[in-house]
């Protein structure tokens, strides 16, 4: 169970640390990117 709890925890943080990284690129590439990746994000989480 404590296993089980520190697996899903860590995928939350790699959730968190791929969504720094969207918007890491979003800063950096400009602001053009900006919608197709926000498209990525609806395709993919629902939003």
């Amino acid at each position: 169970m404590t296993l089980r709890n520190s697996i899903h925890i860590s995928t939350i943080h790699i959730v968190a640390i791929i969504v720094i990284i969207h918007y890491i690129i979003i800063e950096y590439r400009g602001f053009g990117l900006k919608a197709s990746i926000r498209q990525c994000f609806a395709r993919d989480f629902g939003i």
